[in-house]
């Protein structure tokens, strides 16, 4: 009797520990049922919110196709990426699954954005001619610090938006003793004498050496056209020792030098250059078909004729450069003169002529 009321107390007890082990795995697994669901709700709710901020950016650039030179505060919900590969331009915000491109326009920017707000500038690329508008776009967590004393200098730092986190800095400060404000991004702007003072060989020492990868140097030298409006723009990126060139690029607006100080980035700067040559080219064919339909279906003057000859030899200028790959500065000279040269025949069939003008 006693064995059996062992054995029945052995089974018992076995059973209460199987269904206190059962009622284990099953709140385990009720458990990671539960946390799944609100992780999936969280990680849904980010992503939809990462594609609401990516709607409103698309948006904002859309209507910057049809509206004026002006300065913009957008709200941002978190970090944008620009990215440039094979002349497709895009950009992703943080959580989105999707990038958005932006081919129809070109985008002067870090190459990443992070904060609550972006400052976005609006203006046009005109060749004279309207060719596409230029955005520039930066947040108060990337700081522009200006070295130099050319009046070309002065005038991009005057062009950026007032609540824009910049400052000029006296060339005899130097930069080797500039303090690390903890910026995300920090670009340094100046010009070929600026650079030779205060940048050649200098170690930013106030800085960490995890932080110098986020510093960057645009050095700006304008060297030719009226106003200096064409030049060189050199990118160099801080090592462990010094600033290292990276390599150089061209202008020929006073809007493109501004997009090079802007973006402190050649990826990125060089995307939106070939975006601008390739429309810039699309444009001058289409306003050379357009002399073509006017000299067919009218009857004009040689005063006419002779600048509708000009105004053509200027805009094939532009099309045979758009296309070419790897201009040199002089070629960006010869793009500037002939932008000038389209401005003054223009004039001239207003002021001189009754034939019509070309824009």
């Amino acid at each position: 009797m006693a064995e059996r009321r062992s054995l029945f107390s052995g089974r018992r007890g076995f059973e209460l520990q199987f269904n206190w082990l059962f009622v284990l795995i099953a709140g385990a697994i009720f458990l990671m049922f539960f946390f799944s669901i609100i992780r999936n709700q969280s990680d849904s709710s980010t992503e939809e919110r990462a594609s609401e901020t990516q709607s409103d950016v698309d948006f904002l650039f859309r209507a910057s196709l049809g509206s004026r030179s002006s300065d913009k505060l957008v709200p941002l919900g978190g970090s944008v990426e620009f990215m440039c590969e094979d002349g497709v331009s895009q950009y992703i915000v943080d959580g989105s699954r999707v990038s958005s491109q932006y081919n129809y326009l070109a985008v002067f920017s870090p190459s990443l954005l992070d904060g609550k707000e972006l400052f976005v500038k609006t203006d046009f690329f005109r060749a004279p001619f309207h060719v596409m508008p230029f955005l520039f776009v930066t947040n108060k967590d990337t700081q522009y610090v200006f070295i130099g004393e050319s009046p070309f200098l002065k005038s991009i730092y005057s062009s950026m938006p007032e609540n824009a986190t910049k400052r000029f800095l006296p060339p005899a400060e130097g930069v080797s003793q500039f303090k690390d404000g903890s910026f995300d991004k920090v670009i340094f702007v100046t010009d070929e004498k600026g650079y030779e003072d205060s940048f050649a060989g200098v170690k930013l020492s106030k800085f960490s050496n995890d932080r110098l990868k986020e510093v960057s140097l645009v050095v700006i030298a304008p060297l030719g056209g009226i106003a200096n409006y064409y030049g060189a723009a050199t990118f160099y990126r801080h090592s462990d020792s010094a600033f290292q060139r990276v390599d150089e690029s061209f202008f020929f607006t006073p809007e493109l030098a501004l997009g090079a100080a802007y973006s402190g980035d050649l990826a990125i700067y060089s995307c939106q250059l070939d975006k601008a040559l390739k429309r810039m080219g699309l444009i001058a064919s289409i306003h050379e078909e357009r002399i073509g339909k006017i000299l067919e279906e009218s009857r004009f003057s040689s005063a006419c004729i002779d600048r509708y000859s000009s105004m053509n030899s200027y805009l094939e200028i532009m099309k045979e450069l758009s296309d070419r790959k790897n201009l040199a500065l002089d070629d960006y000279g010869e793009l500037f003169e002939a932008i000038q040269g389209i401005k003054r025949v223009n004039t001239e069939l207003i002021d001189k002529t009754p034939c019509p003008a070309i824009y």
